[in-house]
Order: C-alpha cells, then structure tokens, then sequence
C-alpha cells in the first residue's frame, strides 16, 4: 500500500536493511497504520541484500533504493534521510516491529508535535533467558528515534549512531517497538551472528578511537561491544585515564555514563577492588547523578565477591534503595537519561541482592547470638522483605527463595513473609517447580528445620506436595496407608522425576513397593532408580534400612520387580555405604542375593544355558558383566579361589557397571586365601613338632631293642610327613623298605 505524498507531510520513517527479508516484511506491516492514518512516506535503503528484501520493499515501502555499505550508520542513516521532505522523521530498524501506533498517530493529528523539537520512544528489547518458560524476557528502553528534520537535524557516529537531541523533548512511551536484535539462544547460529555483531561493532569503534582515542562516547560504545573480558577492562582503564587526564573531562555528558560502564567490565573482569575504588569517584563527582542506583548495585556486588562483612553488605543495600527510589523518582529531571539509563531499578535488581544479603544476613546467627541479637537480624530481615515483591519471575528464581526460606528457618529466624510470598506467587507454570527445590531438602537432608517448615505449610492438592509431606512424615502406618493410596490412584506415571520420588519414599521409610508400582518401561524405571537410590541410600541415617528392604522383600514375582531390586543393589554397591556393609559381613548375603535375582532376570530376557563364546561376544556388556558375577559367586561359594578371582576380572573387563562390588569381593577373597594360608602355615608347624616327638620316641625304641615297633612307626611318620629326610634315613639304617 503507497501512501498519498502531501505537499509537506508530518511524518517520514526511515530504514536501512541487508538480507533480512522475513523480518523486514513484518516490520513494513506493522507500519501500515502510519502510512493509512498519517500519509506517511516509508524509505527504504537496501545495503547489499542477496535475498529477496528489495522486492520485499517494494511492495510495502514508498521509496526502495540501493546504497553501498561503508561500515558507517550515520552515513547510511544521513542518505535516508536526504530522501524525505517530511516535518518529522521516524528511525526503525528491519528487526524492530511497531506495537500500537494510537499515541503517534495523536501526536501528529493532535498537533502537539508543534511543541516539541524531539520524541523518546520505548525499545522493547526482547532477551533469551534460559529459566524462563518462553525463554523471553521484554527490557525496555527509552531511544531518541523521533525528531524534527526540517531544522536540519543529522546522524553521527559510525556505530550506535545518534542525532542530537534538541530541547523541548516529549516521551511517547506508550509507543514501542518490539527489538529482536539482542534476542540470542545457545544455538551455533545465533552465537555466530551475536560474535558477527560483537566484532563488526568493535572493529568500528577501534578505526575511530584511533582518530579520537580520548572520546568518551566512543569508549562507552566500545566498552558495550567488547568482544572479550580483557579488551573491555583494558577500555575502562583508558576511559579512567582520560578522564583524569584529559581537561574538561569530567563535565562531558558521557562522563558519568562512561564511569558507570567502567564499573561494570570491572565486575566482569573481577577486578572487584578496581570497581570499589571507581565507585567512590563516582559519587565524589556525581553527587545527584540518576545512575547512583546502578552504582551502588555494582558495589555490592563487588563486596559481596570479595565476603565483606555483613554491615557493609548490609550498609550498601539500603544505599542502593535509596537512590533506587531517587532514580525512578526523578531520572528525569536530569540530562543524563539523554545519553544512558539507569537499569538497576527494577524489582528484579532488587531481589537479586536481598536474597544474597539475606543469605549473608542467616550467617550472623550463631549458637553464641543472643536473643536480642536475633531479634536485631530478624528486624534487619523483615526490612529487607519489604524491599521485594515476587512478581514475573523464573523459576530459578523462586526456588532460591524457598531456599532462603529454608535456610532462615535453620537459624530459627522467621521465614513465614517469604513463605507468604512464594505461595502467594502462583503462576501456574512455577508452582509445583517449588516443590523441587523442597523437596531437595527433604530428600538429601530432611534435618529437623526443613520438617517444620513444611509441615506447618498449608500445600494444595498436589503430587509433588504429597510427597513433600510423606518424606517429612515419621514413618506411621497412617503415612503408609496414604503412601499406598497415593501411589494406588496413578493412572499414568508422569515421568522420571515423579517417579524417582515414589521410590525413594519406599526406601526411606522401609514401605514395599505395590505392584502397580513397577508397571513401567525398564529404560524409565532405571533411570529413576538409579536417581532415587544413589541420592537416598547415600544419605540415610541408618543402612539397616536398606538391607532390612533388600533381604526381607520379594522381588520375583514380575521382571519389573526384578529389574528394580537389581538396580537398587547396583546402586547400593556404588554408594559410600559399601564399606558399612563389609565390615559386619552382609556384603556377602547381598553378593547371594544379587547373582539369584540376575539369574532370574536373565533368564526371562534371553536364554543363559550352554551359551557359548560367540554369544558372549555379542551379548550386551550389563548381561556379560552380570553373567561374569554369577560364575565368581559360584566359585565363592565352592572356595574355588583362583577360578574367583579369574572371574572377576572378566567382569571388571566389562565396564563399571559392578566396579565397587567386585573390587570389594576381590578383597574379601584375597582376605580368605590369606586365612587359608595361614591355616596351612599353622598345621605345617603342628605337624613338625609332632614328628620331632615321633623321631625322639623312635630312637628310644630302637634304643631299647624294640626295632619292628621302631620300624611301624617310622612308616606311619613318613605317611604324614612324606619329605622328612631324617625319618626316611632312619628307616633305611633298620633295614625297613
């Protein structure tokens, strides 16, 4: 659709595009309101596109025309510009899309653009965050993208290029332009184009700096676009050197703005002490400065890295409230707006240190805290509550606060506004996301502060809530009773996780498992397994519990019955809780049990009898391993040593599968071959003495004449000790055969 050209319109918009066909056609359409409600003419500049943007822009657009790109905005922005005879001229980029057009559409046919020389509009930027559910986060911006064109008005500046900005301004800030050009995933393409941006941009910015190396927006610019941590502090350090050294510095407009940026490539560069130190100047010369907030966000930040003490963490928090206040109050009363914003003034600015200085804060409570120090923390704590309010959040970041709530309730200190907060915080999709970080507690500590909590916590219906409950619940037939229930109403296993919690719920409290519990795909039942019984068998007070389960239960009946008992000893043989076992000889009965039920689960899954070497090459190394044990427990079992140890070392041959068993049965047979050998030791010595007497009683004889009887029993001590050479010498003197 072309707009109808007035002899001297309102309104121009400009655009500059390359290879961004999709995006460009969307952006043109949500233009069309202007073009219909303003007559508006839209110019397009093509800088070299291969895809099809320029027929893209024909369609649409008003005037279409090539330029070539010389790696400067201003000049490709001024050569748009050139093409309009409008009053006003409206700057978009091809990946920014128009929201609502009402408030500029008024602005014009209102005629109150005849009190303003220039507009701000809102930059809706849209971020890949990875913990949110659509992975998008909107952060707004104010920009200087509207302005009077018919006084002259120009763009400089190569990169991130400007016009400048002339008094009276006005803020549209119902106007917005949706901003995917920051919109980064992991992906290898985004992060290539993202490094693509990065390094064009820089490259850029050092050409100038090599003309101008002492320009302050230059240095803030190149600072942003920075394509590593070194090269952004070794630019904050320049910017800290030419603003002390450079005359009239500290009045640039870009002073306070470029100090504000060299505190944050310190933060990333962790050059904590260096952004201290900078933030000091910063409020010695910007007393008033809008950007105060940001500063003192950095600081703590800085201190909180290097563990200062709580009072100052505590000192620099309410500092950072205080001119966060200031900041949203009045930011715009000052020129500095114009050039930077503060961004340090959102809520979510505001939880990320409270919850870091509540978490110090719980540090100060100790055995020796008196009760009118706890009270003092507890008053500190309520103060800093009333700073948050948990509201468009990740999940992460709810789970921190459960987190911290937890840990508060450890100090005895009371948690119950964080509690109030996290529940009260119910989007849908983080609700039960909570019940994770709880029940982390539960399973890997459940020390007596985390059953309290949630057991005085009023928890709706739910299956994460449910078993929140029962793992904090003693061990009653009640409990049990509802374990069953619960686990008896499922008609369809949610997945690995959810299914990881029934089991270790049966393991923790010593409850069998019901049938129906074991109804699942093997591959989904050995993961959850191996998670619910590596975290839980390693964590258990008592190990008489998981041998009570393993040795009482019976795990025959089903193969997925089999299946789970395998992998629970599986992952009971790798835990810390192997040597507990060696030590009072239940290693052994558990070894047993292990070769019966893989007896019996191989059996059902494939044919073990008479299997011969060729089968064995391409069976499945789980079954080989396996199939090894078995032959090692048979051998143990007959005392046959050698044949043992030879198949465990086949087994180990197999992978890791049963490395910390077989190593341990290992040691017990070299332990029993040991003992054996010294059984032998000993009769060999018992037996020597026996012949010595023997000897001394034969000699007697054929002293006293008595040499048939001499000779019998010379016999009888060579049958015993058939390489005595003196028995055998003895004999032959008497004449004996």
């Amino acid at each position: 659709m072309k707009a109808i050209n007035a002899k001297k319109r309102l309104l121009d918009v400009g655009i500059i595009t390359k290879n961004e066909a999709e995006n460009l056609e969307r952006c043109l359409q949500c233009l069309r309101p202007l073009q219909e409600a303003l007559n508006c003419k839209i110019i397009v500049a093509d800088t070299g596109s291969t895809d099809n943007s320029i027929e893209v822009a024909e369609q649409y657009a008003d005037e279409v025309f090539s330029i070539e790109w010389t790696n400067n905005f201003a000049e490709a922005r001024n050569k748009v510009l050139d093409r309009s005879d409008a009053q006003w001229f409206l700057t978009v980029d091809t990946d920014e899309f128009l929201q609502d057009p009402k408030e500029l559409i008024h602005f014009f046919k209102s005629g109150l653009y005849k009190k303003y020389k220039s507009a701000f509009i809102i930059q809706s930027n849209a971020m890949y965050y990875d913990d949110l559910i659509n992975h998008e986060r909107i952060e707004d911006q104010e920009v200087p993208r509207l302005f009077y064109a018919a006084g002259g008005n120009r763009y400089s500046g190569a990169v991130h290029e400007c016009v400048e900005i002339e008094s009276p301004v006005v803020r549209l800030l119902d106007t917005k332009l949706l901003h995917y050009g920051y919109y980064y995933t992991h992906s290898d393409e985004d992060q290539k184009r993202k490094a693509n941006r990065n390094a064009r941009n820089s490259a850029i910015m050092e050409k100038l700096l090599e003309e101008t190396p002492d320009d302050l927006r230059l240095l803030s610019l190149a600072m942003d676009s920075g394509v590593d941590k070194k090269k952004c502090c070794d630019l904050a350090d320049t910017m800290v050197e030419v603003l002390n050294t450079k005359e009239g510095a500290w009045d640039e407009p870009f002073a306070s703005p470029g100090l504000m940026r060299v505190m944050k490539m310190y933060i990333n560069g962790e050059r904590y002490e260096d952004c201290i130190k900078q933030s000091d100047i910063f409020i010695q010369h910007f007393p008033k400065s809008i950007l105060l907030c940001d500063v003192w966000y950095m600081r703590f930040l800085a201190e909180s890295a290097l563990k200062k003490d709580y009072e100052t963490l505590k000192k620099d928090f309410f500092q950072y409230i205080h001119y966060k206040n200031f900041t949203i109050k009045d930011k715009y009363n000052s020129l500095e707006w114009v050039f930077t914003g503060a961004v340090e003034f959102t809520n979510a600015s505001v939880m990320r240190l409270a919850v870091r200085l509540c978490e110090k804060l719980c540090g100060e409570v100790t055995e020796e805290s008196t009760e009118q120090q706890k009270q003092e923390l507890q008053n500190d704590l309520d103060a800093i509550l009333s700073e948050v309010k948990l509201e468009n959040i990740s999940v992460d970041t709810l789970k921190n606060w459960i987190a911290l709530a937890l840990l508060v309730n450890e100090k005895y200190l009371d948690a119950s506004k964080i509690w109030k907060m996290c529940f009260a915080y119910r989007a849908d999709s983080t609700y039960e996301d909570v019940f994770d970080t709880i029940w982390i507690h539960m399973f890997y500590y459940r020390p007596l502060y985390v059953i309290k909590s949630v057991t005085k916590l009023k928890l709706e219906q739910s299956w994460k809530a449910d078993c929140c409950m029962l793992i904090a619940n003693d061990a009653t037939d009640e409990n049990k009773l509802k374990f069953y229930q619960m686990v008896d109403s499922v008609s369809e296993w949610n997945g690995e996780k959810d299914v990881c919690m029934l089991y270790a719920i049966s393991l923790r409290h010593n409850w069998p498992l019901p049938l129906n519990a074991f109804a699942l795909r093997p591959p989904l039942m050995s993961n959850a397994i191996e998670s619910a019984t590596i975290r839980t068998v390693n964590k258990l007070d008592d190990i008489d519990f998981i041998y009570t389960y393993m040795t009482e239960g019976k795990f025959k009946n089903t193969i997925y019955e089999n299946r789970w008992a395998i992998f629970v000893l599986r992952t009971l043989f790798q835990s810390k809780r192997l040597d507990e076992l060696k030590q009072d000889g239940r290693m052994l009965k558990l070894c047993t049990l292990y070769k019966e039920l893989t007896n019996e689960y191989w059996k059902r899954m494939i044919s073990v009898d008479n299997l011969t070497e060729e089968e064995l090459l391409v069976a499945p190394a789980e079954f080989v391993s396996d199939y090894y044990f078995v032959q090692a427990m048979e051998a143990v079992e007959s005392k046959d040593w050698v044949e043992a140890m030879k198949r465990m070392k086949a087994a180990l041959e197999q992978g890791a599968i049963l490395k910390n068993i077989v190593v341990a049965l290992s040691d017990y047979v070299e332990e029993q071959v040991e003992n054996q050998q010294e059984e032998q030791v000993q009769v060999a010595d018992e037996m020597y003495q026996l012949a010595e007497q023997m000897k001394a009683q034969i000699k007697n004889l054929v002293a006293w004449g008595e040499t048939e009887q001499a000779k019998k029993a010379l016999q009888q001590l060579i049958t015993f000790c058939p390489n005595d050479e003196e028995a055998k010498s003895l004999l032959w003197v008497l004449g004996a055969e």
